[in-house]
């Protein structure tokens, strides 16, 4: 059973909550709003389209599409806030849920995984805008492990800072869950880690989907699979690790990071 604090409790003292790592979740379901355009994004890969295709929720757009709606932004966010509510949590930093994220797609068709990470970050404006004293952004972005650096990424962060005003970015230590990402203690990260230095952004670490075959293992028998878990701890742990091994916080003393569930 989820205890629910009271602010007069010891816990909270009065002082307002801010819950640093919080996702698009299954309660609300707003994620499965995207399933049309990632169709879209899967038909066009299937035909080797090498094109970005434009978010249907970007600045400035109103889509009419079912699930896409202002309007239905607009419940949903309602709703998170309910739940938060319940909970005493003042405000989230919110994300798209990691393993909604599908890294594994940049491996084949880069253009159309960041078209996908660009939509994703457009439904996190939508329930900003929709409760702004309750939800601030965290940004995923279009990490591309075969890349020489994270050059590539910020464009993508950038947009989402200066745009939209999100507060942090996610980064996967592997983000195609084949574990070809170089760790987080070498220079392909440096762009990264200059680029949140400069916009006073942290950077929260937080594994995606897991592909190793032996997770396959804990598939067996039906039901709920935690396996995913597995390599969330696993990523992170090791991401902790590499990173007390590498003079990046020398060479960027104004660096932030944030490791999930912790490291």
């Amino acid at each position: 059973m989820l205890t629910r604090w009271k602010k007069e409790d010891p816990l909270y003292k009065g002082i307002k909550v801010l819950d640093m790592h919080s996702h698009i979740h299954d309660r609300s379901q707003p994620h499965r709003h995207g399933y049309p355009f990632l169709a879209t994004i899967m038909s066009a890969a299937g035909i080797g389209s090498s094109g970005v295709i434009p978010s249907p929720i970007g600045p400035g757009k109103h889509s009419d599409q079912a699930g896409n709606t202002d309007e239905d932004f607009k419940a949903v966010a309602a709703s998170l806030a309910a739940y938060m509510d319940e909970r005493n949590i003042d405000t989230q930093v919110l994300s798209v849920h990691p393993l909604n994220v599908h890294g594994w797609m940049g491996s084949d068709a880069p253009n159309l995984f960041k078209s996908w990470i660009s939509y994703s970050n457009d439904m996190v404006f939508k329930l900003c805008q929709a409760e702004p004293n309750r939800f601030v952004g965290a940004a995923q972005l279009p990490q591309l492990a075969f890349e020489k650096d994270t050059e590539h990424c910020l464009e993508e962060l950038e947009r989402c800072v200066t745009e939209y005003g999100f507060v942090a970015t996610y980064v996967s230590p592997d983000m195609t869950g084949r574990r070809d990402s170089p760790s987080m203690n070498m220079p392909y990260w440096y762009p990264l880690y200059a680029k949140c230095q400069e916009l006073g952004i942290p950077i929260i670490v937080h594994g995606t989907n897991g592909l190793d075959p032996r997770f396959k293992t804990f598939q067996q028998g039906g039901g709920h699979n935690p396996y995913y878990q597995l390599n969330f701890m696993a990523e992170q742990a090791m991401a902790t690790v590499y990173l007390r091994h590498n003079d990046q916080f020398e060479r960027f003393p104004g660096l932030k990071i944030m490791i999930c569930h912790c490291g």
